[in-house]
């Protein structure tokens, strides 16, 4: 796995996408990144404020994943999809090892789409996008489901 040490804590995260067609497994896309290629500026200042701000502002967390059509690299400055399809609540789950947890999203897919990009936000519409990923199209058709997980993980070296 490629990690690059920032400070005194190493972060990375996992992005794995699956497609189902008629219950089978037909593709998946599978990433290791670190964050600084992943998380945009707008997730790192909320993921601040999630863990350190106790006045009523804090901002919500990232239980929200979304696929879409895009296909400009992701950039720092991103603050949503590049053309968003579809968004789900997530279901989070702290896994085993200390400082890992997950994000996973299901998508049931109602129409033709070529998705070429997911991501992580904060609310059910608009919010703060706390990263964005690219990859390369998957075709997609009405009946098939998609499953995104999201797997930060933050070590001290």
């Amino acid at each position: 796995m490629s990690i690059k040490q920032k400070g005194k804590v190493l972060v990375g995260m996992q992005r794995r996408l699956e497609i189902y067609r008629k219950g089978k497994l037909i593709d998946v896309d599978e990433k290791l990144i670190d964050m600084e290629d992943l998380v945009v500026n707008a997730g790192l200042n909320a993921l601040c404020g999630q863990a350190f701000d106790v006045s009523g502002s804090r901002p919500a967390v990232f239980n929200y994943v979304a696929i879409g059509t895009g296909t400009a690299s992701p950039a720092a400055s991103d603050t949503a999809l590049g053309a968003e399809a579809m968004r789900v609540t997530g279901t989070y789950a702290k896994d085993a090892p200390v400082g890992e947890c997950s994000m996973d999203g299901t998508f049931n897919i109602t129409a033709t789409l070529a998705l070429t990009e997911c991501g992580l936000l904060n609310a059910a519409s608009a919010g703060t996008l706390y990263c964005r990923d690219t990859y390369t199209v998957k075709n997609v058709v009405s009946g098939d489901t998609v499953k995104v997980y999201y797997t930060p993980k933050f070590q001290v070296p």
